[in-house]
């Protein structure tokens, strides 16, 4: 009984195209390479001992896998210094991070003391400005005088409440990290003293 036929290979249409390519590609690389016998030949033509060609050709391999072997050790040397740069650059953005949020922590309750003291001092300098509107004018006398301290020395108690939650402030802010991460996360680096504002000085209105 005779063996049943195969049916021929096909392959699809769409990669008639592919085929052909590669085959090119499989052809120019059989074109590109030499026997090793006619190696020997050219040897002999060039005068150089057949025999020396293939211990030449095991060199030459040797040569190219060594090369090779160095390109690799260099490309994972690079590969670990990428990551050890990486894990350095980590660590000193985590580092800054965490010592942001310290600063923050410990200097933004401070900051709302200071804005609350200075708010105090503004309102008592309106009161006082109130008062002096009030009495200035009258004729002087114990109920004007003690109207007129009363005004004027709440203003200097609320002055020197303010310079204290101002110093209080900034010694907390010149400390490190502090001192070098205020100015990052949204927190002044110095609240000026009470000294330091034109408003808050006497007499003004």
């Amino acid at each position: 009984m005779s063996a049943p036929e195969r049916e021929p290979r096909t392959i699809p249409r769409e990669d008639v195209d592919d085929v052909v390519g590669v085959a090119s590609e499989l052809a120019e690389a059989e074109d590109a390479r030499v026997r090793v016998e006619d190696m020997k030949d050219i040897a002999a033509d060039l005068a150089i001992d057949p025999k020396h060609v293939e211990p030449a050709i095991e060199t030459l391999a040797s040569r190219r896998q060594a090369e090779a072997d160095r390109a690799a050790r260099a490309a994972a040397s690079r590969r670990t210094w990428a990551v050890r740069l990486s894990a350095v650059v980590g660590s000193i953005l985590a580092l800054g991070l965490v010592c942001g949020l310290w600063t923050r922590s410990a200097l933004a309750p401070r900051w709302v003391e200071v804005e609350q003291a200075r708010s105090q001092v503004e309102t008592v300098i309106d009161r006082r400005a109130h008062v002096e509107s009030l009495w200035r004018d009258r004729e002087p006398g114990l109920d004007r005088d003690a109207e007129l301290a009363g005004a004027e020395n709440r203003v200097g108690i609320e002055r020197r409440r303010y310079d204290e939650a101002a110093a209080a402030y900034n010694a907390a802010a010149s400390g490190l990290p502090h001192a070098a991460m205020c100015g990052l996360v949204g927190v002044p680096c110095h609240a000026p003293l009470a000294s330091e504002i034109s408003s808050f000085s006497p007499g003004a209105p």
